[in-house]
Formats: C-alpha cells, structure tokens, sequence
C-alpha cells in the first residue's frame, strides 16, 4: 500500500509537469489573445499547479506515515494469532487498507480534475522498475503477486463463526507456515503462499512452499534452523490436515450413502409394478436398468444397494428384489419381476436381461386372445380349431414309446371301445428313426379306425407336439391321451359327461397344490407374473389326459400355442412349468375359456412291502371320474417297452375324500343319495390331509427306480386297496403282452 502512495504521487507531480508544458504549448498557439492576456493565464496555471502538487505531497505524506505500522500489525497478526482470528482481523486490516488506498485514489484524482486532462495522462507500464525506498516497499513488492489469493483466502476463513471450526479449517503452525515468512536474520528472503489452486506437479509445489532468500550461505545457524523448523511444520501440519480431512471424507460419504439409501427407499417403495400400470400394454421400448435387491425375502423389503447387479449379470434363485426397466418412450420407470425367496425354484439362474421380455409375455398373450376374438367375428375359418366332426382320441407317438402306444389302442379295441383314433407323429423324428412311420402303419392295420398323421412344422418338437395334435385335430371334441396313460375302462362316456358339456373342457389333477408341491406353482411363484394373472389356490395340473371342445376353446388354443411356441421359453428357462402340464389350464384362464377340474386328488398303484410295518411305493398316477371311480392309469415313471415289463401294481393308495357322517345327523341312505363330489371333504381339508412326496426306496424296493407315496405325516388319511379288487385286476399283464406284441412289430 506505502509502494501505491509513493509512486501515484511521482507520477502525479511528473503528469503535472508534462500537462503544465502541455498547456504553455497551446497558450502559445493563441495567436488571436493578446500577448499580455496570455502571460496572465500562465500565471494563473502555474499558482494552481503549485497548489495541487502541495496538496497532493502532503496528503501522500500523512498516508505512507500511517500505513506503516498498519501494514506490519496486520502481518503480525496473520502469523501468529488463532485461525479464526487471523482471518476475521486480517480481513479488517486488509478492508481498512483498501479504503485508505480508495480515498487516496479519490482525493488524487479529485485533485486533477481540477487542472489536468485525464485522458492524456500517461500511465505506468506492467513490469516498469520500482525504485525500492525502504525495506516494506521491498517487502510490499515481493508480496505483491500473491495478495488477491490472500484476499481470498482470508476473506473464506473470516466468514465463518468462532463457534463452528469445521474439520478441513487449517491450524495455526500450518497458517503461520505457508503465510509469507518475516526475513530470518534481516535477509531479502521470501516465501511464496500457497493458493486455493496447487499446482498438478510437485516441482512446482516444493518451488511454492521453498525460502527463496537471495543468498542462503549467508545465512546463521539459527536462521537455518528455523527455515528447517517451518518445513518441518509445514509437513506435520500437512499429515494431521491429510488425517482430518480423510475422517471428514469418511463421515461425508457416511451421510451420502445414508442419505442415497434414504431415496432409494422412497424411490423404491414409489416405483410402480409394471404389471398394474394402465394403460396396460405391450411396451416395445423397455430397457433394463438392473436388479434391485431387496431384504426380509420380500421385494418391497428394505433395500440392499450393495448386492445390486447389472443386467446382464445372472444370480441364483432365493434373494429378494426386482428388476427395474424404464420405458423409453415415456420415459417411465418400473419394477419388473418381482421375487421374493420363494419365487423361483432353488438353484434357477436368471438376469434381468429377461425382464422386459417377461413384462411384456401377459400383455402380449392378452393380444393374442383378443385378436383371436376379432378374428372369429370376422372370418372364423382362418382360427385353428374352429373346424372338426365328431368325437376322436389323439395320442403323440415317440420312437420309444410305439410298445406303449400299441398296447393302450389294443386295450382300448378290447373294450369295444369304437372312438377314432390319431396317432401323431413328427416328420423330424420319422427321418431320425425310419422305423416310426412303417410300425405305425402296421399298427394301423392292426387295429381298426386308427389314422397316421404327420406334423410337417420342423420348428415342432417335444411337448409342443402334443399342443399341435390337438390344434390340428380333424375331430371337433378331442379326447387326448399320453401314449403311457391307458383306461381302464371304455372313456367315451366323457364327452356325454354333464360336466363336459355345461365346460367344453375337462382337466384332472396333479399330486401337487399350493401347500405341497415340488414345482414350486404357489402363491409367491414369478409363473403368475409371466402370465400376468392373479393366484388362483388350485391343484395343478397333470395333461395325460386331456378332454376338450375344439370350438369353444378355440381362443384358449391360439393363446396355449402362444404359450408353447415362444422363445426363450420362460416356463423351462425359469423351471416355472414342467413341460406342457400346467399350460393348459394356464391358457384357458388367460382367455377367460371354462373348463372342468376334476375334483378327486390322484391316486398311486404301486406295491406295498414290509413285515411289522406296511410302506408303499408308487410308480403309475391314477386318476379317477365324476363319481371318483378309477379311470386312468398313467404310468408315467415306469412306462413298458415291450422287453422287460415286470408287474409292480399290487395296491393303490388313495386318499379318504368322503366327509364323516357321524354326529351329522344325516341317514345313511341320505347321504348315499348324494354325488361323490357332494359327498367330499372341502378343498382346505383336501390341501391338509393330501401331501404327497418321494420315497427313499431303501433295501424293500430296490427293484423301483422311483417310489412316491403319501407323506407320513398324513399317511394315516390315505387308504390302501388291492388291485385285485378293482374290475380290472387283470389289466396289467394284459398291457405288457400288448407291449411285447407292439414290440415284434417294430422288429
């Protein structure tokens, strides 16, 4: 500041001297004025001039005299007083000084405007050498480049209240370290100060922080250690700053990740189930953002940021949480997918790479049905299914399955039983196996009013065959049959059947519900979602047997084909479904079509052994009719190859369906009058006592491959008959030789 006031008044009196010559010039060139009148101008100019460089000298005098001790008191107390003081004191100082320097400015150029031209008055060059006229103008000078970073820092320092010192504010020995150094031992040493912005490279740094005296050599012991002291300072006070800043960032990101968790339970618990959104449509412009965990095995559960994966990043079954996908034409974000423990089968992997795809599988199923429905109203015709006569079994053949095959038709024939009969097989496996089609022409021949038909579709293949079969049927009411699931009795009452005729559509029942099942079809299962219906508390189904009018299912058979034909196929992908089983019943409800669930939980023929205490293993599911009387016997886990066959039906086990009629009140000839299905106990007391399960087959049936049985906790609700009570006692050994005779043919 002593260094502004010095040179503003050399180059005020030395501007006075140059405008003064500047005005004798132009008094000069008024030739019109009389020589007389311009002396006395002259005068006048020179009695001013003399006046404001009094005034200006003397004011210049009393600033530098008071700016001094000003000036030092102000370092003084930088150096050496408390943070929070140095930067509120400083900032004083620094402000007093500047409006010394502001009023200085003014009363000079006040001054001037008195006399001089502004715009003609030279002005001091960058760079122009500075005659130093004490040891401040020296000091003033080196300081000069570095005082707006003081101001600034200063003035940051200065702002903040005594009583808050947050956790970065810098200590005194680190303040007293970077500002500009006194001069050990009264040498021109300096100190540059470390600014806001350091340097990237750190020879620059060591250049900033480094005592640049003139001479070092010069220097005492004393003055040496001292510099060496402040170094040493600067880097203690450097490490505890390193220290306090790491626990400042650490709390920081403490409060950051709190505070993301926070918004992301609000985010979360906002999102919108994309399945309950209207409108409710195909979105062709999802886009995966990621799987969201979630905790407590529910996906509405507290969020778990930290097992968060990418799209593509496949996880196994059992975590909770949702994919979430946002729609880029709206710009909308949703959940998709939604799981919880028990949503998908244990060790099933999937990523979130199929969630759009999954979100939009229902919505594009309900299309299907619709269209379907439009396409009826229009041209019916062009609706696979909507054509067919008459009554008609269809059964799906396989290369292994001909003995099988063979032996259920003969079985049929041998109860007079006179419905046609196709048997179906793909072009594929006829080329793969060129024995299929000549034994079953054989079979054909064989037996009468049996036809062959060919599935051309190479896209066809396991059991989407059985989905073709039915679709492409010549007969308008289908009574479909697995090639291993035989009657025991002439079926074709079934399409006289009340319960057929009021439904167009019979199903009967798996072993499993939702309270006992090893496909894991329950409340909580992702299959609801994928079909985008509501839980329906029913028992599964099982299609070795399947009754249905083509006509009236025509919708559910567009939206079955739909079911079976897409790919990737999530009901195998995801384990939602076992193969074509579920489907069925699963496509009539998406198309809102009736059919008829059988209501008597299957029984199991198999064998009983032991001595002390009974156990029954079973191999053939057995399923029964609309007054619970055995019908089919589907053995699906030991089927007949016309080699080998053994017999292993001794005993079937079934469940005590019928109510308890003491203490009810009810005669028995009343309630003999009654149906069987009137006569059963409710569905709820069906779920509690039914539980079935695999069976260790352990040293008794170690001739089984595979046992199931009623679990032991309920076996008492089960009943076990022997088969050779039944009508049919015999029908066994008479399949197997059907099978050894199906078999010969083949060779």
């Amino acid at each position: 500041m002593r260094r502004h006031g010095s040179l503003l008044s050399d180059i005020n009196a030395e501007n006075f001297t140059l405008k003064t010559e500047d005005d004798a010039i132009i008094a000069n060139n008024a030739g019109a004025l009389s020589h007389w009148y311009t002396r006395w101008w002259l005068l006048l100019y020179v009695v001013l001039g003399s006046y404001a460089a009094f005034a200006i000298v003397s004011s210049t005098w009393l600033i530098r005299s008071s700016v001094q001790p000003h000036g030092q008191e102000s370092y003084d107390q930088v150096a050496n007083t408390d943070v929070i003081q140095v930067g509120t004191e400083l900032r004083a100082r620094m402000n007093s000084l500047r409006d010394l320097e502001k009023g200085q400015r003014a009363d000079t150029e006040e001054g001037a405007d008195l006399v001089f031209d502004n715009t003609k008055m030279p002005m001091p060059l960058e760079g122009s050498t500075t005659v130093i006229t004490d040891s401040l103008d020296a000091q003033e000078i080196l300081s000069d480049d570095n005082v707006s970073d003081t101001s600034d820092a200063t003035e940051s320092i200065g702002s903040l209240s005594d009583e808050r010192q947050p956790p970065e504010r810098h200590s005194n020995d680190l303040f007293s370290g970077v500002l500009p150094e006194i001069k050990p031992d009264g040498l021109n040493a300096r100190v540059h100060q470390i600014s806001h912005n350091l340097p990237d490279d750190e020879a620059t740094l060591r250049s900033i922080i480094h005592n640049t005296a003139s001479d070092q050599t010069l220097w005492s012991v004393d003055a040496q250690q001292t510099e060496l002291d402040r170094l040493e300072a600067i880097k203690r006070e450097a490490n505890e700053e390193t220290k306090r800043l790491k626990r400042l960032s650490s709390a920081a990101n403490y409060l950051i990740d709190a505070e993301n968790e926070r918004q992301e339970e609000v985010r979360s618990a906002n999102l919108t189930d994309i399945l309950s959104h209207h409108p409710r449509k195909v979105r062709s412009n999802l886009q995966c953002m990621g799987w969201r965990q979630t905790g407590g095995c529910n996906s509405y559960g507290k969020r778990e940021r930290g097992s968060d994966l990418k799209c593509k990043q496949t996880t196994l079954s059992g975590n909770s949480g949702y994919c979430e996908i946002k729609d880029n034409d709206t710009g909308e974000f949703f959940r998709a997918m939604q799981l919880n423990c028990t949503s998908l089968r244990t060790h099933v992997t999937f990523s979130c790479n199929m969630a759009a795809d999954i979100a939009n599988f229902g919505m594009s199923a309900q299309l299907i049905y619709e269209e379907a429905q439009q396409q009826n109203e229009s041209n019916p015709s062009k609706l696979v299914g909507s054509s067919g006569h008459g009554n008609g079994i269809v059964i799906v053949v396989y290369p292994r399955l001909l003995p099988s095959v063979y032996a259920s038709i003969s079985a049929l024939r041998s109860y007079n039983c006179n419905v046609p009969i196709e048997l179906w097989m793909t072009h594929a496996e006829a080329v793969r196996y060129p024995k299929l089609k000549p034994t079953l022409e054989k079979y054909q021949q064989q037996i009468a009013n049996v036809t062959v038909e060919t599935i051309t579709d190479i896209a066809i293949a396991g059991f989407a065959s059985k989905i073709y079969a039915i679709r492409h049927s010549k007969f308008e009411n289908v009574l479909f049959l697995d090639a291993d699931s035989v009657p025991v009795r002439d079926p074709t009452f079934l399409f006289e059947s009340q319960e057929f005729q009021e439904h167009g559509a019979v199903f009967w029942p798996d072993f499993w519900h939702p309270d006992c099942t090893i496909f894991n079809i329950q409340r909580e299962s992702l299959l609801w979602q994928l079909v985008n219906l509501p839980f329906v508390d029913m028992f599964e189904q099982e299609s070795g047997q399947i009754l249905l009018n083509r006509r009236r299912a025509v919708f559910a058979l567009e939206v079955l084909e739909f079911f079976s034909s897409h790919r990737p196929n999530y009901f195998d992908k995801l384990m939602l479904a076992h193969g074509d089983k579920d489907l069925f019943r699963l496509a009539w409800m998406k198309a809102q079509t009736s059919f008829y669930m059988m209501p008597f939980p299957p029984g199991i023929a198999g064998g009983e052994r032991g001595s002390d205490k009974k156990r029954f293993c079973g191999m053939t599911m057995v399923q029964f009719d609309f007054d619970g009387n055995i019908l089919f016997m589907h053995r699906n886990m030991r089927k007949l190859n016309g080699k080998d066959d053994l017999k292993f039906w001794t005993h079937v086990q079934m469940l005590k369906w019928e109510q308890d009629s003491e203490g009810e009140g009810e005669s028995v000839s009343g309630n003999a009058s009654r149906t069987a299905v009137q006569r059963m106990i409710s569905y709820d007391d069906i779920k509690q006592k039914y539980r079935i399960g695999g069976l260790d087959v352990g040293p008794l049936f170690k001739d089984f491959p595979t046992c199931f049985s009623a679990k032991a906790s309920v076996v008492d609700n089960f009943k076990v008959v022997r088969v050779e009570d039944f009508p049919f006692a015999m029908l066994e050994q008479q399949l197997i030789d059907y099978a050894r005779e199906g078999s010969l043919m083949i060779s």
